[in-house]
């Protein structure tokens, strides 16, 4: 792989149809990227939150009995799956690279997607 796919969640496009909110995730995730989201998905799914099955769609990610005040909670789940993703292929679209300096490289770039996350909260909640 030449370069990482990498997704962000477009809080944007959030919307809640009987409990079940449905948000677009940016570009058309790859079957490794969703191969990806299911597995760190089932690392992190304690099984006791106020909201049920998180899965991806053609739609993007969709979240089912999403119980009203598990906003903020929730929204950091999926931000730390999504994160977490990308890290993943990431590192792995930079290894065999050999710069020289490849922990560097991975700093940064884990330094940017966070930068890039907390300033998508901006964008949403203007």
């Amino acid at each position: 792989m030449a370069q990482a796919e990498l997704r962000e969640i477009d809080w944007g496009t959030a919307e809640i149809r009987r409990g079940t909110l449905t948000v677009a995730l940016s570009g058309a995730p790859s079957k490794d990227w969703k191969k990806r989201f299911v597995g760190v998905l089932g690392l992190l799914e304690p099984g006791s939150h106020a909201w049920g099955r998180v899965e991806l769609s053609k739609e993007g990610i969709e979240v089912d009995q999403v119980q009203e005040g598990a906003e903020g909670d929730l929204r950091h789940h999926l931000e730390s799956v999504v994160l977490e993703v990308n890290s993943q292929l990431e590192l792995d679209s930079g290894e065999g690279g050999g710069s020289g300096s490849s922990e560097e490289d991975a700093e940064r770039a884990v330094d940017e997607r966070m930068t890039a996350a907390f300033r998508a909260f901006a964008a949403t909640d203007a």
